[in-house]
């Protein structure tokens, strides 16, 4: 997550994917290292979420900020992007 986080602030919004997808899907659990859950899976998908926003892919914004929503209903950021997403999909999708 701290690479992707880093390259996100630099605006490497599709590198920062594809490294809060390695998060995601890490390699083991038995390997020695601490696993932290909402390491691999709530915070990677809320700012995977926010790089697709970043990169105007609103759909996939909204599918991975949903997958968080999945594991924590009640996630206030997750329910605040939630709501700021749709909001914006409507508003580039609407016809004149």
């Amino acid at each position: 997550c701290e690479i992707a986080r880093i390259l996100y602030q630099q605006q490497q919004y599709n590198h920062a994917i594809y490294w809060y997808q390695k998060a995601i899907y890490p390699p083991s659990k038995s390997i020695g290292r601490l696993y932290h859950v909402g390491f691999h899976d709530l915070i990677p998908y809320i700012e995977m979420a926010l790089c697709y926003y970043q990169v105007q892919q609103y759909e996939l914004a909204i599918y991975y900020n949903q997958k968080a929503l999945d594991i924590d209903p009640t996630n206030k950021t997750a329910l605040m992007n939630h709501k700021f997403y749709l909001e914006k999909y409507d508003t580039t999708h609407t016809k004149d």
